[in-house]
């Protein structure tokens, strides 16, 4: 695979130009960088595209610490299919070195995958590396579970095992969501403690009295991430009756729809590790969330917690007038010490 970089202001587009042909794939996308100064570094906007869609994210980066994206591609698919046939999965890979506007050295490197690596703590909606405090996270690993299946917790405040399964962060036990193995993946969802600070933790999990060895994670001050329904649209209802907004149901220009995502940042009152979220008073987003449909800024009513819910953030949002129609991107944004995370975009259907 080969790569073209173009930095027209201020973005960096990463363009294939021999194509990924694929029924179903995850796109990996690994970085690293030499940041000239700063805490925080990140790219304006780190732009992937394909035939049929496209991502463009604002991507927060810590200095000296690789960085994983991925990308989820579904039939019938190429990234930017310009030139060339498209290569076999198994030699797809490829890497490049480009300067961003900041002047810091960028090393690239995408190839697929056909499931998400294992050694890996993630957002849980969208499966990135990385976590942020009091959000939902997933583990990705081998050897973490000796169950087959889903097992998820049963009763609230979330235990902090599951089946045998257990998640210290720091060396500390965090609640547990669920603990699966299905076709030969394991993954645990957990609640990552709202106290935690950049840059990063130590992740261990323990399966039946054996410790695994230690994962690595960054900690982002927020890392949004919208859930979805099949890996594309996002899950979002109708704000009237709380129906799924669906091709065949879609959203009217106007209309409140109600977000479910987790990473947003803090909230206040916060109901503290694996409780759920009262309705009165209701857990509200200390920083300011912000939303865009197909790229027009949509008005945002609510943000904070899901009452009944562990760290699951709720956006109430109304489907802007002018909105464009058909299948648009919806993204989230918070804003943290001037700098802006935003979600990668999920689909949203819109007449």
């Amino acid at each position: 695979m080969t790569f073209r970089v173009n930095d027209p202001a201020g973005l960096i587009k990463i363009q294939d130009l021999t194509g990924i042909n694929a029924s179903q794939t995850n796109l990996i996308i690994n970085i690293s960088w030499r940041a000239p100064n700063g805490k925080y570094n990140y790219f304006r906007a780190l732009y992937v595209s394909t035939s049929v869609s496209q991502w463009t994210y604002q991507v927060p980066v810590l200095i000296g610490v690789p960085l994983q994206l991925f990308f989820s591609t579904i039939a019938p698919m190429k990234i930017l299919d310009q030139a060339g046939p498209p290569l076999p999965l198994s030699t797809s890979t490829g890497s490049l070195q480009a300067n961003d506007t900041s002047g810091a050295t960028v090393n690239l490197s995408v190839q697929p995958s056909s499931q998400v690596q294992t050694g890996a703590v993630t957002n849980g909606a969208t499966f990135q590396r990385g976590v942020a405090p009091g959000s939902i996270a997933t583990v990705f690993d081998q050897g973490i579970t000796s169950v087959t299946g889903i097992f998820e917790a049963k009763l609230l405040p979330l235990p902090t095992e599951i089946n045998g399964t257990s998640v210290s962060i720091n060396g500390a036990r965090v609640p547990l969501y669920a603990v699966a193995r299905v076709n030969g993946q394991e993954q645990v969802n957990f609640q990552v403690p709202s106290g935690l600070t950049a840059p990063g933790i130590s992740v261990v999990v323990t399966n039946n009295g054996s410790e695994r060895p230690a994962i690595s994670s960054n900690v982002f001050p927020a890392m949004p991430g919208i859930f979805t329904v099949d890996g594309r649209r996002g899950a979002i209802q109708h704000g009237s009756d709380f129906r799924l907004v669906t091709s065949t149901d879609p959203a009217i220009r106007g209309e409140p729809v109600v977000i479910y995502a987790t990473g947003l940042g803090p909230v206040d009152p916060d109901p503290g590790p694996g409780n759920p979220a009262s309705a009165s008073p209701p857990s509200l987003s200390v920083y300011p969330v912000s939303a865009t449909v197909g790229g027009v800024r949509a008005p945002v009513f609510f943000s904070g917690l899901a009452p009944g819910f562990v760290g699951l953030n709720q956006v109430n949002i109304q489907v802007p007038p002018d909105s464009p129609l058909g299948d648009v991107d919806v993204v989230l944004s918070v804003v943290i010490e001037n700098i802006t995370f935003s979600s990668p975009p999920v689909k949203l259907s819109v007449q």
